[in-house]
């Protein structure tokens, strides 16, 4: 028996989200109408995909294998449906862009170039602010932010994996040292945030599995200028991986507790369909980036991980749409 695009779409969004409850969520559809897709497509194939506990789901060996040739399908063909769609129509007009400084520093301008070769008729206004927006009281089409939406009238559609990173100056630990272990932190200098706080909470786990909450010997409200900080030689920080990982590859900032994982904490790509043309043509763009992003990062990570890797974040930009298609 065949599978069904619907069947692997669920799955996917499962694995992607980590919870059948969260997938259920972004797809409109019950949890138990969401399990039952899963448990066809487990079916159909005669091999048991996950691994259902009380607390997490885990892949099983066939299971990581038959994700990760349906994701790149899946991607194929929503990349070939917006192809498609942009051989009939031109996107033109002004798309506002909204994102927290070091998204717009070290994702959107080093991509607008492209963008504006790509797309020549659509102006990019790109704005930086921190922090939930209304997109359209500030007539803002386009936002992205770090985190989970928990917004139940916007869809999500996952674009790709970033990480945490802990590092420090090769200077700062000349003077202070290296630490060993995650308890080793509280003996030095670490930078965190000012707003909001739960991100000095750090991705960094102990023996006992526990997170690590900072006490911040600076802080700033800006991942930028905790990045500055940490380059000068002020402290520790735990930052993603797109702020830090050119600092890495270059030796100007060290990857420490290499051991440690996180949870994860999305970046996430939000906009309103009142300009769906533009919008559309930015979305399908950031699926392209995605797939060089994905090399990119993997030849990084070589690199990274026989230096001792920082501690992983697993996290993905989305995209979202409203559902009712209204400005």
């Amino acid at each position: 028996m065949k599978t069904t695009s619907e069947e692997l779409t669920v799955f996917v969004q499962v694995v992607e989200n980590g919870s059948f409850s969260r997938a259920a969520n972004q797809l409109s559809m019950a949890n138990s109408a969401v399990s039952r897709v899963v448990k066809r497509l487990e079916e159909k194939l005669g091999v048991n995909l996950i691994n259902r506990t009380t607390r997490q789901l885990r892949l099983t060996e066939e299971g990581l294998q038959y994700f990760r040739r349906v994701q790149k399908v899946l991607q194929e063909m929503a990349a070939a449906e917006a192809e498609m769609l942009a051989v009939h129509e031109v996107p033109q007009g002004v798309l506002r862009v909204d994102s927290a400084m070091p998204m717009v520093l070290h994702l959107l301008v080093p991509l607008s170039a492209k963008f504006n070769k790509r797309y020549p008729h659509i102006q990019l206004s790109l704005v930086s602010s921190e922090g939930y927006i209304n997109l359209i009281e500030r007539k803002v089409d386009i936002a992205l932010r770090a985190g989970e939406l928990d917004d139940s009238g916007l869809r999500a559609r996952h674009l790709f994996d970033s990480h945490f990173r802990v590092v420090a100056s090769p200077e700062y630990l000349a003077k202070h040292g290296t630490p060993q272990s995650t308890e080793d932190l509280a003996n030095h200098q670490c930078l965190g945030f000012t707003e909001p706080t739960f991100l000095n909470t750090w991705a960094v786990f102990d023996a006992q599995g526990n997170s690590y909450k900072i006490s911040p010997h600076f802080t700033a409200s800006s991942g930028e200028i905790l990045r500055s900080l940490c380059l000068s030689g002020c402290g520790i920080a735990c930052l993603s991986d797109f702020l830090v990982d050119n600092d890495i590859a270059e030796g100007k900032l060290i990857p420490l507790l290499t051991e440690q994982t996180s949870n994860k904490t999305p970046p996430s790509m939000l906009f309103i369909t009142a300009i769906k043309q533009l919008i559309f043509a930015y979305a399908y763009f950031w699926i392209f980036w995605w797939r060089n992003w994905g090399k990119y990062k993997r030849d990084l990570y070589e690199f990274i991980h026989t230096n001792k890797s920082p501690c992983k974040r697993s996290s993905s930009m989305v995209t979202r749409f409203n559902k009712s298609g209204e400005k």
